[in-house]
């Protein structure tokens, strides 16, 4: 399978290796966090899968969409 999925170029890579944005040391921590509780409540079925659209809504308020501003603008920058 994941010979299919490299063959097909399937997977994006992470082309950022600059520091962190502005955004990402000011919230990145309240994400990560809303991430691991999101994802654990998931994983153990204490929360349905219909719970990761709502912590999707939710990272892009909390910041999410600022941190990938920051990011393609730095990518625009350096390709």
């Amino acid at each position: 399978m994941t010979r299919k999925i490299r063959d097909n170029k399937q997977y994006v890579s992470n082309e950022y290796f600059g520091s962190a944005t502005e955004t990402q040391v000011e919230k990145g921590a309240q994400l990560d966090k809303l991430l691991n509780e999101t994802f654990v409540k998931i994983i153990m079925g204490s929360a349905s899968i219909d719970e990761f659209d709502k912590y999707v809504k939710s990272w892009k308020a909390l910041g999410g969409d600022d941190i990938t501003n920051e990011v393609n603008d730095w990518y625009d920058k350096n390709k």
